[in-house]
């Protein structure tokens, strides 16, 4: 699915209200270098300390298919580089790797943009580290017990994405043995008070 250039944008003030974000002036980094090369996709920087933080994002919607799980880009159809394959080669390279990977949920809302339902924030570091085990003699990356099996993406033949599990309820509805929490990697969770429906915490 396609989303309005400012889907996201209009979500982080939340977001940093939140403390899943840092404080600081968004801007989008979408079909610039820096995403094409490592998967940044977007820039925060606050201009009192200094400091610049990179994001991975990706906006779903509501759906009960991915509860308590988040998803990575495997493969592409075209051959393209995905966030996969751009994470892979920072972490082996040393290269720059996004800050935090934050996926949100949203909604439709009611006549003003779509409406924020839940909201996952990772380290990027921590995220690709702990889910790729190693590879394999084909190249293929070894996964952690907490991956799921890979899912078709929307968007054309040969898509794929792979769920990774934050939720007891998502580990046994994917059929892993292991959550991403339970091994120690620390995610963030918001789900705004008046969400009735949406992803478990």
């Amino acid at each position: 699915m396609r989303w309005p250039k400012d889907e996201f944008a209009r979500h982080v003030p939340v977001l940093q209200s939140a403390g899943l974000l840092p404080a600081g002036r968004y801007s989008s980094a979408e079909g610039t270098t820096q995403d094409k090369r490592a998967g940044i996709d977007g820039i925060i920087q606050n201009h009192a300390s200094g400091a610049t933080f990179t994001l991975a994002q990706r906006i779903h919607t509501e759906s009960p298919t991915h509860e308590g799980s988040i998803t990575i880009r495997e493969s592409l159809g075209s051959g393209g580089l995905t966030e996969m394959g751009k994470m892979l080669g920072s972490l082996r390279y040393g290269g720059a790797l996004p800050s935090i990977n934050v996926q949100i949920w949203v909604a439709p809302g009611n006549g003003s943009g779509n409406r924020l339902v839940q909201a996952v924030a990772i380290d990027s570091r921590e995220l690709f580290r702990h889910i790729v085990r190693g590879v394999r003699q084909d190249g293929s990356p070894l996964y952690c017990t907490c991956v799921g099996p890979r899912l078709p993406s929307h968007g054309g033949d040969q898509n794929w994405l792979r769920p990774v599990a934050i939720t007891r309820a998502a580990a046994l509805r994917l059929g892993t043995r292991d959550t991403l929490p339970g091994h120690g990697v620390e995610v963030r969770v918001f789900r705004p008070v008046d969400v009735q429906l949406g992803l478990p915490a």
